[in-house]
């Protein structure tokens, strides 16, 4: 297995009140699975071989707009909105078979029946989001947010949800 997770971060203050930030990250990996129950067992007497050769991807990326001000040392403010986009890609490359020719030989060559199978798998999410946040005297407080997401593993008709939430406190 080799695993490589790569992010980085810039952040521009526009204002002292105002940033927008960006954050991205890739993670990368593959890895090799072989297993196989050689000649002679009661489940399958002339044995069983199965490899899989993976390579996966994840990357996402995030932008988010942010506002922070205190009105007359009473009332504080923050406001944030931002998307998110995410890939995770999955390739994949496999042999399964069964009925070795020659005993302790554990190898895909030397497979009576073999199968060879080949994956291939996207997934993708997008989202926007957006939150505000009021103070009063740093003892009341109320909270909105929002997020939608869209995924592309749901119909496409039908593939958007809308996530909102008030919060409040005293």
């Amino acid at each position: 297995t080799n695993r490589v997770i790569a992010q980085g971060s810039l952040t521009y203050n526009i204002t002292p009140d105002f940033f927008v930030k960006g954050d991205f990250m890739r993670d990368f990996r593959n890895w090799t699975e072989e297993d196989s129950y050689p000649i002679g067992t009661a489940f399958r007497p002339l044995g069983t071989y199965r490899s899989l050769d993976q390579v996966a991807t994840r990357s996402n990326a995030r932008i988010i707009a942010n506002y922070s001000k205190t009105f007359a040392d009473r009332i504080g403010f923050t406001a944030m909105a931002g998307g998110n986009w995410e890939r995770d890609i999955i390739r994949s490359n496999s042999i399964t078979g069964a009925e070795f020719i020659i005993p302790n030989w554990i190898s895909a060559a030397n497979l009576k029946v073999s199968v060879p199978g080949k994956g291939y798998s996207s997934l993708g999410t997008n989202s926007v989001f957006a939150s505000a946040d009021l103070n009063l005297d740093e003892t009341y407080f109320l909270s909105l947010t929002g997020r939608q997401d869209k995924f592309s593993t749901l119909n496409p008709g039908n593939n958007k949800i809308f996530y909102p939430s008030v919060g409040g406190s005293i």
